[in-house]
C-alpha cells in the first residue's frame, strides 16, 4: 500500500518484483505467483482497497480511494489518498 501511495500506481510486474521475497520461501515460484495473484484479487474484489485500470495486459493498480484521474496521472507522486477502513491483509 505504501508503493502506491508514494507512486500513485503499480503494474502487476511491479508488484510480483516488490512481493515475490516476501511470501513464504515454503512456495514455490509458480505459487508465489499464484498467491500474489489471489491477493490482487482479494483486495480488488473482496476489501475493495484497490481497482485495475486499463486493459487486462499492460493495465495497472491504483488505490480504490484515489479519484480515477488522479489515479490515471502517471505524472503524479504521491497521490493523495483516503483510507477505507479496512484492512488489507498485507501491508507493502
Amino acid at each position: 500500500m505504501n508503493y502506491l501511495d508514494q507512486y500513485g500506481h503499480a503494474t502487476t510486474k511491479e508488484i510480483r518484483k516488490l512481493l515475490r521475497d516476501k511470501v513464504s520461501d515454503a512456495l514455490s515460484a509458480p505459487q508465489k505467483l499464484n498467491w500474489i495473484r489471489n491477493l490482487l484479487g482479494f483486495m480488488s474484489r473482496e476489501d475493495e482497497t484497490i481497482r485495475h485500470e486499463g486493459p487486462k495486459r499492460g493495465g495497472r493498480w491504483v488505490l480504490a480511494s484515489a479519484p480515477p484521474e488522479v489515479a490515471a496521472s502517471s505524472q503524479k507522486m504521491g497521490a493523495a489518498s483516503q483510507d477505507s477502513g479496512q484492512e488489507s491483509p498485507i501491508s507493502w
